[in-house]
């Protein structure tokens, strides 16, 4: 589904907590879509139930790049992934440690839904940046260090009980640490 936020009779927010609440249509996927580019626009439409959000104007390739995203999604696989003490939720949009959810932007997000598929197996930097940005996007490969370098720093605030590990010309590593 691909659901314009701002509707005449009841807003995207509404429908898709709507959607969400019929069991029937727990795993369709839905994008919202909207002119509201704030942060908080963005947290509401994930709480809301939806697994994604692009703001207008966006880019046709963004928008292909964002449904292929969702397709590869497998809709048997369990909704929520768990390392450590971290949990993904793939339904939900949302990470936590021990039922308290960590406050992450868009992007880390993608980051640990794409690590969080391939746990203690190395992902490469190519396809964090595509589970990042679309195609035509114009930031380089190097802008995956800066998110891990972030994403880390929350995880560990977070005792998360997961550690992001470097290898060098190879990837990243979602891993279990002791305490």
């Amino acid at each position: 589904v691909l659901m314009d936020v701002m509707m005449p009779e009841m807003d995207g927010y509404e429908a898709t907590a709507l959607i969400r609440q019929d069991p029937r249509w727990k795993k369709l996927p839905i994008i919202a879509v909207t002119a509201k580019a704030m942060k908080d626009d963005q947290e509401r439409c994930l709480a809301a139930g939806s697994n994604d959000y692009l703001a207008k104007p966006f880019a046709l390739g963004e928008l292909e790049a964002r449904l292929r995203a969702l397709s590869r999604r497998r809709s048997d696989a369990p909704a929520q992934k768990r390392l450590g003490r971290l949990c993904f939720d793939s339904i939900r949009n949302e990470v936590q440690v021990e039922g308290q959810r960590i406050e992450l932007t868009a992007r880390e997000l993608s980051l640990v839904e794409a690590l969080m598929q391939h746990p203690g197996r190395t992902v490469t930097k190519q396809r964090l940046f595509d589970a990042l940005y679309s195609w035509d996007h114009e930031a380089n490969l190097s802008v995956i260090e800066v998110h891990v370098s972030r994403l880390r720093r929350k995880l560990e605030q977070a005792r998360a009980g997961v550690g992001i590990r470097m290898l060098r010309g190879l990837g990243y590593r979602l891993e279990a640490v002791g305490d």
